[in-house]
């Protein structure tokens, strides 16, 4: 009977834990961020069919609403060469963010602060968060601050995304993927610098331009996004941070010491989120859990999936503690999710795998919570400090 109780009880905590999601690095609305390459509207039918699909729609407003997730950071993104104006992309965007949240029927909120999420979900309401993914080419100026920041509502900035540009260096992709950024990757196969583990990374820090966007977003009340900064960029970013009471957060990352490739996070940088009280969110993406094998079941074509994912989860809990690791999907990011789970009694077990964010709550229970909505009140207590109360 006390064990039938146990079992009961954990039942029902993971069906409560699977409201509680918090899911930081998805892009909604990657038809305006990628133009024809991208297969797909937010407004209309889910495109992909399979967890290999990169390039095909992954969400719209019926998939969000099934996600049970709690609280979305919408990464919004504009194509460097795909889209022609890349800061109107951005800006139809937050467009189709405002016209979900409005026609929602006062189930989303379009969340500027911690206060305002937590009243969302005092209320039983479901947050959702501007980010943006790449800033050059949409906020490199003064007046790209005010329209972008202080009107257009976006709260998270990656400062650097796929190549270096006037703001610095980014890290660098594992294998025939770190030609995302050519130039530099060019340069360092004959001249290469490497990590502590002899890891290739990119000497590239921040640059002067970087340090004052760096500086004007930390003013801003903006939580730096250090996914895709470069050691020697983040090596700048963190103490700046840490000096602005900022806790230090990664939306979509996995570990290096398995990945082999700077885009993954240090034992250094977990410590940063660690000591910050900070955030990371997982991808469970196959090409970023590269490296588990032989010690974790692979899933079809060899490649890593929900036991992979689950390993790596577990370790960075080790360092971050339970409640700091989140959902970083990359949703509509370009990327492969979790091919096929086994006993997991869900649609991960399908042929299909974890192919839409309307899945994000079966995903959400597989990772068992500590308790039902502990991470989402320590990403609301680290957004409070982004942007403290005067």
């Amino acid at each position: 009977m006390r064990l039938l109780a146990g079992v009961l009880l954990i039942v029902s905590s993971l069906a409560r834990a699977s409201d509680d999601g918090v899911e930081l690095h998805s892009h909604l609305f990657m038809k305006q961020g990628m133009g024809p390459l991208f297969n797909g509207e937010f407004y209309g039918p889910l495109k992909a069919t399979s967890w290999r699909d990169r390039l095909s729609s992954q969400a719209n407003p019926a998939a969000l609403e099934r996600s049970g997730l709690r609280l979305v950071v919408a990464a919004l993104y504009a194509h460097p060469v795909l889209t022609p104006d890349m800061r109107e992309a951005v800006r139809a965007q937050i467009e189709l963010a405002r016209r979900f949240v409005r026609e929602s029927d006062g189930r989303w909120v379009l969340a500027t602060d911690a206060r305002q999420a937590r009243e969302a979900v005092s209320a039983g309401k479901r947050v959702l968060v501007l980010a943006l993914e790449g800033a050059m080419g949409v906020i490199e100026t003064e007046a790209d601050l005010a329209e972008f920041v202080d009107r257009g509502g976006i709260r998270v900035v990656n400062l650097l995304h796929l190549t270096d540009d006037l703001f610095g260096g980014v890290a660098f992709l594992r294998g025939i993927l770190g030609f995302a950024d050519p130039w530099a990757f060019f340069k360092s196969l004959f001249s290469p610098t490497r990590d502590v583990d002899g890891v290739r990374v990119n000497p590239a820090g921040l640059t002067e331009k970087g340090r004052w966007m760096a500086r004007e977003l930390l003013k801003r009340h903006v939580w730096l996004d250090l996914a895709h900064a470069s050691d020697a960029s983040a090596a700048e970013l963190i103490p700046m941070a840490r000096q602005a009471g900022q806790p230090i957060l990664y939306t979509h990352t996995s570990l290096r010491r398995f990945l082999r490739a700077e885009r993954g996070i240090t034992a250094e940088q977990l410590q940063a989120v660690r000591e910050t009280k900070g955030v990371v969110g997982l991808m469970p993406c196959p090409d970023m859990l590269e490296g588990m094998a032989p010690s974790v079941p692979t899933g079809p074509e060899g490649k890593p999936g929900l036991p992979a994912f689950l390993a790596q989860l577990r370790e960075v809990r080790l360092v971050v503690g339970a409640d700091g690791v989140a959902l970083g999907s990359d949703t509509n990011g370009g990327i492969a999710h979790l091919p096929p789970a086994s006993g997991t009694g869900t649609s991960l077990d399908a042929d299909a795998g974890f192919w839409q964010i309307g899945q994000s709550s079966e995903l959400w229970k597989t990772m068992v919570q500590p308790r039902a909505g502990a991470v989402l009140e320590r990403f609301l207590n680290a957004w409070e400090r982004v942007a403290p109360r005067p």
